[in-house]
């Protein structure tokens, strides 16, 4: 979720999820949608405004790594959906 608020508010540069809310499950893009519209329950304002920063933090950190790593070959290791191959083209070429 908060990843697709990030990339909804873009309000940082580096950051850029467009596949973020498609691979929400409908609940979740219901939560994503009210607290974009301001309309989120106190505990949601909170939560997913503190997961939102977190997630832009670590993904912009991880993908300039990355960039600077300057590595032909980058595996993913996880047990999870990543849309992070898509959501980084810079750390693809």
């Amino acid at each position: 979720m908060g990843r697709a608020i990030a990339h909804a508010k873009a309000e940082v540069p580096r950051f850029s999820d467009p596949t973020a809310m498609k691979l929400l499950p409908p609940e979740a893009q219901a939560r994503v949608e009210k607290y974009l519209a301001g309309a989120a329950s106190p505990f949601d304002k909170i939560y997913l405004r503190s997961v939102t920063a977190l997630m832009t933090a670590r993904t912009v950190e991880i993908d300039d790594a990355v960039r600077a790593a300057a590595c032909p070959q980058l595996v993913i290791l996880g047990a999870g959906l990543t849309a992070a191959p898509g959501a980084c083209p810079s750390c693809a070429t």
